[in-house]
């Protein structure tokens, strides 16, 4: 394999790969995370966006 050409992920040592299990202990963590992240997004959108559609 050249230096040059990507990986796929069956030919990374395992040492070199995140455990997700460990890091996300079920689904219901990311939903709560996901909806509390899209609050945020949208508590914040008109700050950042000068768009004519940003507003509500």
């Amino acid at each position: 394999m050249g230096s040059k050409e990507l990986k796929t992920r069956d030919q990374i040592d395992d040492k070199y790969k995140w455990n997700i299990e460990a890091m996300i202990s079920d689904e219901t963590t990311i939903e709560k995370d996901l909806d509390e992240l899209k609050n945020q997004a949208s508590d914040h959108r008109e700050d950042f966006c000068l768009c004519p559609y940003a507003a509500g």
